[in-house]
């Protein structure tokens, strides 16, 4: 019999597989599974054809997946099809989908047909990547349907031929991979037999030891927990032989890893600790030869020091030894964690100085000196500063334990390192220092320890023993108090009742109520802080307050009785409510911490008093502030009187600093009586204090510098409160020529020495500056202005001359005083410094010098062209193509100052033109040039945009630049948070010609156009000021209509009859080119066909371009980016066409401008045209908007500061008095990008103001529906951290709803209706009935059913008419009023018309009695014939439609139907 060939073709192949797979499902569709088995075995040779077919392919093959796998389940696939697959595919793409039919076929393999595939497949070469995870796949279907060659005791040789695909450096990778899982099929004594000979292999060291190490740790992790022999310790100390074999240059290969991988692998399966001499053997390589301490502390963190495992005691002190000598390589976080924990570890189990219970250091040697190693921490916070916090914080978990040893560490630790290290970063430390232990000391609790619970509103319905099942609890477990807690809720409790949970908080000690709360709000906003605490719903406010507020706000509640100060606490469990703010009052206990620190070791004072004798200044200062730090803790008591008689003895001793330091912190603390004391003794120490300092000149130390100082300190701070002593017979009797001739001798020599205003004479150099003004006013000695000049020219910040400005408003009591402080201007402002370096001073003082000289009636030509060069700098600085290399905080500055003094020398330059390019330039940049983004935005530092808002904010003080402003500050949030902002230009009105060329020129004129100076005839310039304030319109104020007859007029004058846009253009770029306008822009004309070829070889920045008799071009993507040939990276974009109508490109939106109307399109469409323009920029290829935007400018960091939040709320007050429509639109528009998304949501209380101040002024409710509209929005407000703003939200929604359902009563006269509105503040209940939520929500009800309806009508007061009308088949309008033929009827119409004048009259009115309907015709009908007048009915109507007009809100529903009836059939009589 021949044999029949089968052919198919690859789609008819697709549908056999197809049919077989729907047989193949459940029920197999028709067909039952024996039926379908007969199907498949006798078509089993034609399918194994078409698998092994050249048409077969992917969709084939996985079409074939179902169908081949159930003729492997009932055995009729042929023997060896699979494997003869796999030979004919592995070289084509469609060997995944083979590979996949064997996956399918697996389960229902014979033990033999399966090896062969292994044995077969494994041996093949190539194709890795593929073939080993198949086959690893394959193996573990074997071994799990219990295949013999795959079994855990056969397994053996496929383990093997997987270890001999790893030890294959070409495909290693591949076989590693699933090597984990192989192993897995190993018996475990196997397992272990395999792992000997993995270690032979390693110790041989003739195979790749990497691969080796590699196994090892995978056999491992495989094995789990074991016991660690012999074995496991010679591979450990191979592994790290071979480390040594590393050099520092490969050090960044695998090995490192590997090595550590298979160590910590050991550790935690064995539950060994690493041998102490391998360790350290590990450690010392990873730092000295490899260089790699970070990765070695970060491994000794997860491996060897855990938080809660503790170490050997061998390992533990190896590592010890081994940072002592390494210290310096603890330069990071992990290395501090590493000694943290290294410490307690060695305290805890070597020295047995503390002990560690719930992850609290507890200290068993109260000496202190048990905390071995302590020191170390120094040096590492010394060398990094970065880590100094984490640091302190930890020591003083140590030191709270052992507090009377606090002082003489912190004196130890300072005079050993005060003179090898940063002094003043040292003292910082230390005084961090101080303050963290003392918080910790005094909020350790002693006695009255609670349990505090938290009490928590439920979301749903609990039953009385769910309740007791799911009380949360927070690091703690339910103890007997806390089921007596639950016992006694118990009988507030009912079935299905909502009730309360109560959540275990924290514990603390109660002896004080207002100091409890402190702590408890701060442990839970850290909870909240660390996502380990659920807030309630109802406590939203907990995330959104501060901690005061939230202080304010706690409840402290015990047996149902609220704790204060006064209440004794009854049993061990408190619980927290929150109520209305109140301030919490509370004393510090500073006293009880100060004995608990304080030490007997009077020594301390004398060992700091040698510090400060015996060292440079820098040393001797930081021993005065540590000295003052400690004072409380170290020095004796003393009295204020007795402390300042020993300061009048004139006397230069060591044993005047506890005096002095005591004097010093009453003056800081501000009390009233220590003040009066201190001005008893003024003229005394004043005339001390003179002494000291021309003494000084003689016999000079450190300890005089640091006496002298403080003294000053004393002298300056009463200056500053009595103002009666700054002048008077006494303080000239101390004042003299050689004192004054010191102080500026003194001065002038600290400013050559570059000492002014250092910190150790801050206080001298203030005081001398006084002597020296005073002499000046008074005694007419003037040295003041030469000194004052270059002491607050050299100053670097605000705070080092901040103080001596105070000084010039001292005296201008007189017009001889207020002239002397001109002449001190007008001498500061003559000075030139272009041979000096200008520092942030030089624009202080002017900046100062401004405000205090136009104060005092200043007027100069001099001051005038001084204001206007800082004016021009400010704005030559908007160009991005200029080098910011000034002082750029000092600059603005200066400019706030001129701004306060001067404005009108702002609109003097434009201000409204050039106001856009500034912001664009200093603060928020919408550019997209390279060029610009490597510049802009110039401020660049919080302080500089600080002052740049303050800036903006004198400058905003009309409604066109508010305008401008907030729409641009739009765009910045759209263009940053990519959010749609749709803002469309101004509507230009005049010749349309102009208005064409308009639109293009401000598509394509960069900033450099509009802040530039120009030089040319007076009508030129005239005409380039009106392009750019018309320009500056389009490109920033939207929603207005600005005209344009003005520049038309202008252009006549210029000869140009703006009858051509291109002969308009010509004219413009001719002005622009006369008044030396350096960008280059061209003007010529060409044609379609060559456009593109011509315009790549141009070089000009602009083109403006004529084309003749244009087609109409449906691709414009061929003309809009044209390449530029003469500059590399560089294209020209199309930007604008003038044709029938103008389309032209703002930013990056496209608008056309057509028939007095403007438009957003999506692109530029070119029609036919008898002649159109085309404008052309030059720009970067390079410019990917979104990534220059996201890498190189920090926008977040912008949007998100406590200055810019400030910045946009005193903006919005100044808009809502010029634009309060826009204004409302821009705040919504801030809050859903930025306000809603800031972590602490501030200024909410004035914003909740401002917000209703605006909507009570624009009723503006239309469009603020259509805004919440948006779910998104919506549900953002709703989820608001701040429960004002979600109030003030609500509130104006709810008016809005309000006011539509006060419509309602339109619908009074309807007896199947009834309109509700309910206030949920006042039917709680009800609402969480019917689930209700906060936002107003529609519900419909019908009569004989309680459950509702959800419905969802436009939220609008038309919205809502008509969807009542159309639910409820009603007809009224938004008054309430029925359509015209309401109350009358068709055939009484016809009856009623003509009735006055008709002979039939008893006749209709039976006609109309016919019907109640009829009622109102009979009425009228009868008051005709009584008054017989052709005046009655129009007279009637009249008086009716004035009454249903004028008192309309007065009348009830029912009278108002009443009315429209009448009238409609009033009507129908004469009409």
């Amino acid at each position: 019999m021949p044999t029949r060939k089968i052919v198919l073709s690859r789609s008819r192949s697709e549908n056999v597989f197809r049919m077989s797979q729907v047989r193949g499902e459940d029920k197999r569709a028709e067909l039952t599974k024996k039926s379908l088995s007969d199907w498949l075995k006798a078509n089993s040779i034609m399918i194994g054809q078409m698998l092994n077919s050249n048409i077969a392919n992917k969709q084939v093959y996985e079409a074939a997946i179902l169908t081949v796998s159930f003729m492997s389940e009932i055995k009729v696939l042929k023997e060896g099809l699979m494997l003869e697959l796999l030979k004919n595919t592995i070289d084509k793409d469609c060997f995944i989908q083979v590979g996949e039919l064997l996956i399918a076929a697996a389960p229902f393999m014979q033990n033999e047909e399966a090896e062969n595939i292994f044995k077969v497949v494994s041996k093949w070469k190539g194709h890795v990547e593929t073939l080993v995870p198949l086959l690893a796949r394959f193996v573990s279907i074997s071994a799990k349907i219990g295949l013999k060659y795959a079994a855990k005791e056969r397994t053996i040789g496929v383990v093997q031929r997987w270890i001999q695909g790893c030890n294959n450096p070409k495909e290693s990778n591949y076989w590693m991979k699933e090597i984990h899982e192989i192993l897995k099929l190993l018996t475990p004594h196997a397992l272990e037999d395999m792992m000997n000979e993995m270690m032979k292999e390693l110790i041989k060291g003739e195979k790749e030891p990497i691969i080796q190490i590699k196994l090892l740790t995978s056999a491992l992790s495989v094995r789990g927990d074991g016991t660690g022999i012999d074995r496991d310790f010679i591979g450990m100390k191979k592994v790290i032989g071979y480390l040594e074999e590393i050099t520092i240059e490969n050090r960044e290969g695998p090995m490192v890893n590997a090595v550590l991988e298979y160590i910590r692998m050991y550790v935690e399966s064995t539950h060994l600790s690493i041998p102490a001499q391998l360790l350290l053997q590990l450690c010392i390589i990873m730092t000295d030869s490899l260089d790699m301490a970070d990765t070695l502390f970060r491994w000794l963190n997860e491996t060897v020091v855990k938080e809660r495992k503790t170490p050997a005691h061998d390992v533990i002190v190896m590592l010890m030894k081994f940072i002592e000598g390494h210290i310096s390589s603890v330069d990071s976080e992990s290395g501090m964690i590493c000694l943290q924990r290294v410490l307690v570890h060695y305290n805890q189990t070597v020295c047995k100085s503390i002990i560690v219970v719930d992850n609290k250091i507890e200290v068993i040697d109260k000496s202190g000196n048990g905390l071995y190693g302590i020191h170390l921490l120094w040096e590492v916070a010394m060398a990094n500063k970065r880590l100094y916090t984490p640091i302190v914080n930890f020591m003083a978990k140590f030191f709270c334990n052992v507090p009377s040893t606090l002082c003489s560490y912190i004196v130890d630790t300072f005079t050993t390192l005060c003179t090898s290290t940063d002094t003043n970063y040292l003292v910082k430390t230390l005084i961090l220092f101080i303050e963290k232990t003392s918080e910790l000391i005094r909020d350790q609790p002693e006695k009255n320890i609670v349990n505090v619970y938290l009490e928590e509103v439920n979301d749903e319905s609990w039953r009385c023993d769910k309740f007791k099942i799911n009380v949360q609890v927070i690091n703690n477990k339910i103890d007997e108090n806390m089921k007596d807690l639950l016992e006694e809720q118990q009988i507030t409790l009912e079935n299905f009742e909502r009730t309360n949970k109560i959540v275990f908080l924290t514990k603390v000690g109660i002896e004080n109520v207002g100091r409890m709360k402190i702590v408890l709000s701060k442990k839970m906003k850290s909870l909240i802080n660390e996502i380990r605490i659920k807030v309630p719903k109802s406590f939203d406010f907990v995330q959104s307050i501060d901690e005061e507020e939230l202080a304010g706000r706690i409840k402290i509640i015990c047996k149902d009785v609220e704790l204060t100060d006064g209440k004794s606490v009854i049993g061990k469990d408190v619980i927290i409510k929150f109520g209305e703010y109140q301030p919490v009052i509370y004393s510090e206990y500073y006293e009880e911490v100060i004995k608990r620190v304080r030490c007997i070791d009077k020594n301390l004072v004398e060992r700091l008093t040698e510090v400060i004798r015996s060292n440079n200044e820098n040393v001797a200062f930081s021993g005065w502030q540590l000295l003052e730090a400690l004072f409380d803790f170290i020095a004796e008591g003393s009295e204020i009187d007795t402390s300042l008689n020993g300061l009048c003895e004139n006397k230069i001793d060591g044993s005047l600093l506890p005096s002095l330091a005591f004097v010093v912190k009453c003056l800081a603390e501000e009390r009233e009586s220590v003040e009066m004391t201190v001005e008893r003794y003024f003229w005394k120490l004043l005339n001390v204090t003179c002494q000291m300092i021309q003494e000084s000149n003689v016999e000079s130390s450190t300890i005089r510098g640091v006496i002298i100082e403080q003294l000053c300190h004393i002298i300056w701070h009463t200056l500053l409160k009595q103002s009666e002593y700054r002048w008077c017979s006494e303080m000239q009797r101390q004042l003299n020529i050689k004192l004054l001739e010191f102080c500026k001798d003194q001065l002038l020599q600290w400013q050559q020495k570059n000492e002014t205003n250092d910190t150790t004479h801050y206080y001298t150099y203030c005081l001398l500056h006084f002597f020296l003004y005073i002499g000046m006013i008074f005694c007419n000695y003037n040295y003041f202005n030469e000194c004052f000049f270059k002491s607050c020219v050299s100053a670097k910040s605000k705070e080092d001359v901040i103080n001596i400005y105070c000084i010039l408003d001292w005296f201008i009591e007189n017009d001889q005083q207020k002239k002397k402080v001109i002449g001190l201007c007008e001498y500061c402002f003559s000075q030139n410094i272009s041979s000096l370096p200008i520092h942030y001073g030089y624009y202080k003082l002017l900046s100062e010098l401004v405000l205090r000289y136009k104060k005092n009636g200043g007027n100069s030509e001099l001051f005038n062209s001084l204001c206007k060069s800082f004016i021009e700098q400010f704005m030559l600085f908007i160009n991005p193509l200029i080098n910011n290399n000034i002082q750029l905080n000092g600059l603005l500055t200066l400019c706030i100052s001129i701004a306060k003094v001067y404005p009108e020398l702002f609109q003097e330059y434009n201000i409204f033109i050039k106001f856009i390019p500034f912001i664009n330039a200093y603060l928020f940049p919408l550019t997209t040039d390279i060029e610009t983004l490597n510049h802009f935005p110039r401020c660049k530092s919080i302080e500089s945009r600080r002052l740049c808002y303050d800036l903006i904010i004198e400058l905003t003080q009309n409604e066109s630049i508010i305008s401008s402003l907030i729409t641009h500050i739009s765009r910045y949030f759209s263009l940053h948070t990519r959010q749609k902002l749709l803002v469309i230009p101004p509507l230009l009105t005049g010749n349309i010609n102009i208005l064409f060329v308009m639109y293009q020129l401000a598509s394509v004129l960069s900033s450099t156009f509009m802040v530039k100076i120009f030089q040319s005839t007076e009508l030129n310039m005239k005409i380039i000021k009106e392009i750019q304030t018309i320009i500056t319109y389009i490109q920033n104020i939207p929603e207005q209509t600005v005209d344009t007859s003005s520049l038309e007029l202008m252009l006549n004058e210029k000869g140009e009859e703006c009858k051509e846009p291109f002969t308009i253009i010509n004219t413009i770029i001719s002005i622009l080119k006369e008044s030396e306008y350096e960008e280059e822009i061209e003007l010529f004309k060409g044609e379609i066909k060559t456009l593109i070829e011509t315009i790549k070889n141009k070089t000009s920045s602009i083109l403006f371009v004529e084309v003749s008799e244009v087609e109409e071009i449906n691709d414009t993507m061929t003309i809009t980016k044209i390449e530029c040939n003469n500059k590399k990276g560089y294209e020209y974009q199309l930007f604008g066409v003038i044709g029938e109508y103008s389309q032209f490109k703002i930013g990056n939106s496209w608008f056309s401008y057509k028939l007095g109307e403007i438009k957003k399109i999506g692109t530029v469409s070119i029609k036919k045209h008898i002649s159109t323009i085309y404008i052309y920029k030059q720009c970067s290829k390079e410019i990917d908007h979104i990534k220059r935007v996201t890498f190189t400018f920090k926008n977040e960091v912008i949007l998100f500061e406590e200055p810019f939040q400030k910045f946009i709320y005193v903006i919005a007050i100044q808009a809502s008095r010029y634009l309060p429509i826009q204004t409302l639109r821009f705040i919504f528009f801030y809050f859903d990008v930025v306000y809603l998304r800031l972590p602490r949501q501030p200024l909410t209380s004035k914003w909740n103001i401002l917000l209703h101040e605006l909507y009570d002024k624009t009723k503006d409710n239309n469009w603020i529906i259509k805004h919440f509209d948006d779910v998104n929005v919506l549900d953002a407000y709703s989820r608001c951290r701040s429960p004002e703003i979600r109030s003030a939200i609500f509130d104006i929604l709810h008016q809005i709803i309000e006011h539509s359902f006060n419509q309602s009563k339109n619908y009074g006269n309807e007896k199947d209706l009834v309109i509700a509105r309910v206030d949920c503040s006042i039917y709680p209940q009800l609402c969480e009935q019917q689930k209700a939520t906060m936002l107003p929500q529609f519900e419909m009800f019908t009569f004989n059913n309680k459950s509702p309806f959800w419905v969802y009508p436009e939220r609008s007061v038309e919205g809502l008419i008509k969807f009542i009308n159309e639910r409820f088949h009603k007809n009224r309008d938004i008054d309430g009023l029925k359509p015209s033929d309401f109350g009358t009827w068709r055939e009484f119409d016809e009856v009623a018309k003509g009735y006055l004048h008709s002979n039939d009259k008893e006749k209709r009115k039976t006609k109309c009695g016919e019907f109640i309907l009829g009622s109102v015709y009979i009425d009228i009908m009868k008051k005709i014939d009584q008054l017989n007048s052709d005046d009655f009915i129009p007279s009637e109507i009249s008086q009716l439609e004035f009454k249903l007009r004028n008192q309309l809100p007065y009348l009830s529903p029912k009278e108002i139907d009443d009315l429209q009836r009448r009238i409609n059939v009033l009507k129908k009589f004469i009409y």
